[in-house]
Protein backbone atom coordinates (compact mmCIF):
# COMPACT_ATOMS: atom_id res chain seq x y z
CA UNK A 1 0.00 0.00 0.00
CA UNK A 2 1.44 3.73 -0.65
CA UNK A 3 0.63 5.78 2.19
CA UNK A 4 1.02 9.33 2.99
CA UNK A 5 1.42 10.92 6.66
CA UNK A 6 0.81 14.17 7.31
CA UNK A 7 2.42 14.92 10.23
CA UNK A 8 4.31 11.84 10.53
CA UNK A 9 7.28 12.57 12.84
CA UNK A 10 5.83 12.39 16.11
CA UNK A 11 2.33 11.24 18.10
CA UNK A 12 -0.38 9.51 16.55
CA UNK A 13 1.67 10.55 12.85
CA UNK A 14 4.54 8.78 13.93
CA UNK A 15 3.32 5.51 15.40
CA UNK A 16 1.05 5.38 11.92
CA UNK A 17 4.29 5.41 9.97
CA UNK A 18 5.96 2.60 11.74
CA UNK A 19 3.05 0.56 11.55
CA UNK A 20 2.82 0.82 7.65
CA UNK A 21 6.74 0.53 7.70
CA UNK A 22 6.24 -2.63 9.15
CA UNK A 23 3.83 -4.11 7.22
CA UNK A 24 5.80 -3.06 4.37
CA UNK A 25 4.36 -0.23 2.99
CA UNK A 26 5.38 2.65 0.99
CA UNK A 27 5.18 5.63 3.02
CA UNK A 28 5.72 8.81 2.47
CA UNK A 29 5.36 11.82 4.70
CA UNK A 30 5.18 15.95 5.23
CA UNK A 31 6.15 17.64 8.33
CA UNK A 32 7.91 20.00 9.56
CA UNK A 33 10.58 17.59 10.81
CA UNK A 34 12.13 15.55 7.89
CA UNK A 35 14.62 13.97 9.99
CA UNK A 36 12.86 10.81 9.90
CA UNK A 37 14.05 7.40 8.10
CA UNK A 38 11.08 7.45 5.85
CA UNK A 39 10.35 10.06 2.22
CA UNK A 40 10.00 12.94 4.22
CA UNK A 41 8.91 16.15 2.52
CA UNK A 42 9.05 19.45 4.62
CA UNK A 43 5.29 20.88 4.68
CA UNK A 44 4.50 23.37 7.53
CA UNK A 45 0.66 23.10 7.39
CA UNK A 46 0.31 25.69 9.80
CA UNK A 47 0.99 28.16 6.53
CA UNK A 48 -0.80 26.56 4.31
CA UNK A 49 -2.28 28.93 1.47
CA UNK A 50 -2.27 29.07 -2.23
CA UNK A 51 1.35 28.90 -2.59
CA UNK A 52 2.24 26.57 -0.80
CA UNK A 53 -0.21 23.89 -1.03
CA UNK A 54 0.56 23.61 -4.99
CA UNK A 55 4.43 23.24 -4.88
CA UNK A 56 3.44 20.36 -2.31
CA UNK A 57 1.22 18.91 -4.89
CA UNK A 58 3.65 18.69 -7.72
CA UNK A 59 6.05 17.33 -5.10
CA UNK A 60 3.79 14.33 -4.65
CA UNK A 61 2.52 13.82 -7.95
CA UNK A 62 6.22 11.74 -8.54
CA UNK A 63 4.84 9.73 -5.02
CA UNK A 64 1.20 8.97 -6.12
CA UNK A 65 -1.37 7.69 -6.40
CA UNK A 66 -1.68 7.38 -2.43
CA UNK A 67 -3.87 4.17 -1.26
CA UNK A 68 -4.07 6.17 2.51
CA UNK A 69 -3.59 9.62 3.04
CA UNK A 70 -3.83 10.64 6.68
CA UNK A 71 -3.16 13.96 7.83
CA UNK A 72 -2.20 13.97 11.50
CA UNK A 73 -0.59 17.01 12.17
CA UNK A 74 -2.74 18.84 15.43
CA UNK A 75 -1.73 21.57 18.19
CA UNK A 76 -3.83 22.72 20.95
CA UNK A 77 -4.30 25.84 22.81
CA UNK A 78 -5.15 25.36 26.99
CA UNK A 79 -6.57 27.72 29.21
CA UNK A 80 -9.90 29.77 30.17
CA UNK A 81 -10.90 30.77 26.56
CA UNK A 82 -11.08 34.65 27.16
CA UNK A 83 -7.34 34.94 28.21
CA UNK A 84 -5.88 32.97 25.63
CA UNK A 85 -3.25 34.71 23.33
CA UNK A 86 -5.27 35.62 19.44
CA UNK A 87 -2.19 34.62 17.56
CA UNK A 88 -1.81 31.16 19.25
CA UNK A 89 -5.11 30.24 18.27
CA UNK A 90 -4.69 31.70 14.79
CA UNK A 91 -2.08 29.26 14.57
CA UNK A 92 -4.60 26.19 16.10
CA UNK A 93 -6.98 27.06 13.49
CA UNK A 94 -4.58 27.09 10.74
CA UNK A 95 -2.70 23.57 11.40
CA UNK A 96 -6.11 21.76 12.81
CA UNK A 97 -8.82 22.87 9.96
CA UNK A 98 -7.54 25.25 7.45
CA UNK A 99 -4.47 24.03 6.52
CA UNK A 100 -6.37 20.03 6.10
CA UNK A 101 -8.90 22.09 4.47
CA UNK A 102 -6.70 23.06 1.66
CA UNK A 103 -4.55 19.78 1.39
CA UNK A 104 -7.85 17.22 0.96
CA UNK A 105 -8.78 19.82 -1.79
CA UNK A 106 -5.89 19.96 -3.73
CA UNK A 107 -5.29 15.89 -3.13
CA UNK A 108 -8.46 15.34 -4.32
CA UNK A 109 -8.49 17.62 -7.03
CA UNK A 110 -5.28 16.71 -8.40
CA UNK A 111 -5.86 12.89 -8.32
CA UNK A 112 -3.49 12.14 -5.57
CA UNK A 113 -5.79 9.74 -3.65
CA UNK A 114 -5.87 6.28 -5.42
CA UNK A 115 -9.33 5.31 -6.73
CA UNK A 116 -10.49 2.90 -3.86
CA UNK A 117 -8.16 4.68 -1.63
CA UNK A 118 -9.01 6.14 2.10
CA UNK A 119 -8.73 9.85 3.29
CA UNK A 120 -8.22 9.73 7.06
CA UNK A 121 -9.13 12.97 9.23
CA UNK A 122 -7.92 12.96 12.78
CA UNK A 123 -10.61 14.85 14.76
CA UNK A 124 -10.94 14.62 18.97
CA UNK A 125 -13.14 12.98 21.64
CA UNK A 126 -14.53 16.47 21.66
CA UNK A 127 -16.65 16.00 18.96
CA UNK A 128 -18.77 13.94 21.74
CA UNK A 129 -18.44 15.49 25.06
CA UNK A 130 -16.75 18.97 24.40
CA UNK A 131 -13.67 20.37 25.62
CA UNK A 132 -14.13 23.30 28.24
CA UNK A 133 -10.17 24.03 28.06
CA UNK A 134 -9.45 24.07 24.81
CA UNK A 135 -12.35 25.40 23.48
CA UNK A 136 -10.83 26.84 20.06
CA UNK A 137 -8.80 23.30 19.46
CA UNK A 138 -12.51 21.58 20.06
CA UNK A 139 -14.24 23.76 17.73
CA UNK A 140 -11.69 22.74 14.91
CA UNK A 141 -11.77 19.29 15.67
CA UNK A 142 -15.75 19.37 15.32
CA UNK A 143 -15.27 21.71 12.09
CA UNK A 144 -13.27 18.70 10.60
CA UNK A 145 -15.92 16.33 11.39
CA UNK A 146 -18.11 18.52 9.58
CA UNK A 147 -16.31 19.00 6.62
CA UNK A 148 -15.58 15.30 6.50
CA UNK A 149 -19.68 14.49 6.59
CA UNK A 150 -19.87 17.28 3.70
CA UNK A 151 -17.32 15.71 1.60
CA UNK A 152 -17.85 12.02 1.91
CA UNK A 153 -20.64 11.51 -0.95
CA UNK A 154 -18.65 13.33 -3.12
CA UNK A 155 -15.55 12.34 -2.68
CA UNK A 156 -16.83 8.78 -3.31
CA UNK A 157 -18.89 9.57 -6.33
CA UNK A 158 -16.60 11.39 -7.90
CA UNK A 159 -13.44 10.57 -6.76
CA UNK A 160 -13.72 6.53 -5.39
CA UNK A 161 -12.10 7.96 -2.19
CA UNK A 162 -13.18 6.72 1.47
CA UNK A 163 -13.45 9.70 3.58
CA UNK A 164 -12.99 8.63 7.37
CA UNK A 165 -12.90 10.87 10.79
CA UNK A 166 -10.88 9.14 13.90
CA UNK A 167 -11.86 10.59 17.27
CA UNK A 168 -9.59 9.93 19.96
CA UNK A 169 -9.37 10.76 23.60
CA UNK A 170 -6.22 11.92 25.06
CA UNK A 171 -3.51 10.11 24.07
CA UNK A 172 -0.48 8.78 25.99
CA UNK A 173 1.77 11.76 23.57
CA UNK A 174 4.28 14.21 24.62
CA UNK A 175 1.76 16.66 22.58
CA UNK A 176 -1.09 14.93 25.74
CA UNK A 177 1.25 15.84 28.36
CA UNK A 178 2.65 19.61 27.20
CA UNK A 179 -1.62 20.79 26.90
CA UNK A 180 -2.57 18.55 30.12
CA UNK A 181 -4.33 21.33 32.67
CA UNK A 182 -2.09 21.80 35.74
CA UNK A 183 -2.19 19.13 38.48
CA UNK A 184 -4.41 16.84 36.68
CA UNK A 185 -2.03 14.05 36.52
CA UNK A 186 -1.51 11.28 33.70
CA UNK A 187 -4.80 9.97 33.78
CA UNK A 188 -5.71 6.69 30.75
CA UNK A 189 -4.57 7.55 27.68
CA UNK A 190 -5.05 5.35 24.34
CA UNK A 191 -1.65 4.54 22.96
CA UNK A 192 -0.89 6.08 19.69
CA UNK A 193 -0.20 2.90 18.19
CA UNK A 194 -3.57 1.51 19.43
CA UNK A 195 -5.02 4.59 17.25
CA UNK A 196 -2.76 3.62 14.54
CA UNK A 197 -4.01 0.31 14.27
CA UNK A 198 -7.58 1.12 14.32
CA UNK A 199 -7.19 3.60 11.53
CA UNK A 200 -5.03 0.26 9.64
CA UNK A 201 -8.26 -2.34 10.31
CA UNK A 202 -11.00 -0.22 9.69
CA UNK A 203 -11.58 0.07 5.63
CA UNK A 204 -15.75 1.54 6.21
CA UNK A 205 -15.87 5.16 6.35
CA UNK A 206 -17.55 7.07 9.11
CA UNK A 207 -16.48 8.06 12.45
CA UNK A 208 -13.91 5.99 14.26
CA UNK A 209 -13.75 6.07 17.94
CA UNK A 210 -10.52 3.79 18.71
CA UNK A 211 -10.34 2.78 22.80
CA UNK A 212 -13.16 1.00 24.36
CA UNK A 213 -12.97 4.41 27.45
CA UNK A 214 -13.15 6.58 24.57
CA UNK A 215 -16.62 4.77 22.86
CA UNK A 216 -18.22 5.30 26.61
CA UNK A 217 -17.42 8.47 27.07
CA UNK A 218 -18.93 9.07 23.81
CA UNK A 219 -21.85 7.16 24.27
CA UNK A 220 -22.14 9.18 27.41
CA UNK A 221 -21.47 12.64 26.13
CA UNK A 222 -24.53 12.03 23.32
CA UNK A 223 -27.08 10.28 25.72
CA UNK A 224 -26.01 12.64 28.85
CA UNK A 225 -24.58 15.74 27.36
CA UNK A 226 -25.34 18.20 30.55
CA UNK A 227 -23.39 15.56 32.75
CA UNK A 228 -20.33 14.87 31.26
CA UNK A 229 -20.16 18.99 30.52
CA UNK A 230 -20.05 19.48 34.40
CA UNK A 231 -17.84 16.25 34.66
CA UNK A 232 -15.42 17.88 31.69
CA UNK A 233 -15.82 21.48 33.31
CA UNK A 234 -14.66 20.36 36.79
CA UNK A 235 -11.63 18.11 35.38
CA UNK A 236 -10.12 20.76 32.71
CA UNK A 237 -11.54 24.32 32.66
CA UNK A 238 -11.77 24.71 36.20
CA UNK A 239 -8.10 23.95 36.37
CA UNK A 240 -6.78 26.93 34.21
Amino acid sequence: MNVLVVGGSAGLGRALVARCQARGDKVSVLDIDTATNVDATFFDIADADADSVPTTIVTLRGHAPFDLVAITAGVSAVGRFETLDIDRLSEVIAVNLTGPLLLTTALLKAGLIAKGGRLVLVSSLSHFVGYPGASVYAATKQGLVGFAKSIRRVARREYGVTVMVVTPGPMDTGHAERYAPPGSGRGPRTSPDEVAAAILRRRSGGIVIPGHGSKLAAIAGVLFPRFTGRMMRRLIYDRF
